[in-house]
């Protein structure tokens, strides 16, 4: 048994790991790398395998920097099954669509000013074909990927549909009780289940938390929020990525509109009606 790390190494997107036990081998995400245009575009274009040599593609959640390439695959004709919970399929089905609008309209805009640009790395047909493959499996259901990889997947508690992936591996006389998580959430978070951590790992893939020296606390989380798009748009002098392109910060938003809402009908019930002063 191997694992080879193809992306999210010394960098925090393009996640992509390929587990190899005997003469099966299994992609754990294939996320898009984000960053300079040209740079991140020969990233992305270069798969870093061959699609025919995989036996399946297993997705710990829908973030585009775990999943945005997959329909890439679909497009070098890659036919075998894609496992996933099935909120991230329901993700999935829109942020890879919008992800291939998004190029799209970039490249368009880019042409009309003459501009060098690159063409999209795929179309909606392309994410209609992988969307085909997309398996959904619940929670906590142990499923056969392939020969010798046995899996079950758990809450990560990151986002909608997040999880941790438990992978029993067989090769010959030896096993071995692998766990892999693109994410993992904190505990205590509105609308987001907690994590469960998985029990008797002998190994673990996890990627390193993406905060600064002094951390975050949970409480912390909303006022975080409010002011890293400013702080992105000082830096960059654009606009940033619209709230509404992520699944976390929509969740927020929603229930930080709902609490305004009942709080606001509250007040209005106990104000005297002045028509009977």
């Amino acid at each position: 048994m191997n694992v080879t790390f193809h992306g999210a190494a010394r960098e925090v997107t393009g996640s992509c790991h390929v587990l190899r036990v005997g003469e099966s081998s299994v992609a754990l995400d294939l996320g898009m790398f984000q960053g300079r245009r040209a740079e991140a575009q020969q990233k992305n274009l270069t798969l870093p395998f061959t699609p025919s040599e995989l036996s399946a593609v297993i997705l710990s959640h829908a973030h585009i920097d775990h999943s945005g390439r997959l329909p890439l695959l679909a497009r070098h004709g890659f036919d075998r099954p894609v496992y996933a919970t099935p909120a991230t399929r329901d993700l999935c089905a829109i942020m890879l669509a919008d992800s291939a609008h998004i190029q799209e309209k970039d490249a368009e805009f880019l042409a009309k000013r003459r501009r060098e640009h690159a063409a999209p790395l795929y179309d909606q047909r392309d994410v209609a074909r992988l969307m085909r493959k997309m398996i959904s499996i619940p929670y906590d259901t142990p499923f056969d990927v392939a020969a010798g990889i046995r899996a079950t997947f758990v809450e990560a508690g990151h986002i909608l549909g997040s999880a941790s992936v438990v992978l029993e591996c067989r090769e010959g006389n030896m096993s071995r009780r692998v766990v892999f998580s693109g994410d993992i959430g904190r505990w205590g978070l509105p609308i987001i289940r907690d994590p469960e951590p998985p029990q008797g790992r002998q190994m673990g893939l996890v990627e390193e938390p993406k905060t600064d020296e002094q951390g975050v606390e949970a409480g912390d989380v909303m006022a975080l929020r409010r002011e890293v798009p400013v702080r992105a748009r000082a830096a960059s002098r654009s606009a940033a990525p619209s709230r509404r392109s992520l699944p976390g910060w929509s969740g927020d938003a929603c229930l930080r509109r709902r609490r305004r809402v009942a709080q606001q009908r509250h007040r209005a019930a106990r104000r005297p009606d002045r028509k009977t002063l």
